[in-house]
């Protein structure tokens, strides 16, 4: 995950919420623990619900 545009995307008062795949399309790349508990953590932190696709 590109976190640091993550966080400029979440900062967006516009931007309410986050459709995360996992495994990512299109290589099916399984996101860790780490980067999933770090995602979660910029959501929460700018009221960015997560959507699971």
């Amino acid at each position: 995950m590109d976190f640091s545009d993550l966080k400029k995307k979440a900062k967006d008062p516009a931007v309410r919420l986050m459709i995360l795949c996992s495994p990512h399309n299109p290589v099916g790349r399984v996101w860790t623990r780490d980067e999933l508990m770090r995602c979660g953590e910029l959501c929460i932190a700018h009221d960015v619900r997560i959507a699971f696709g």
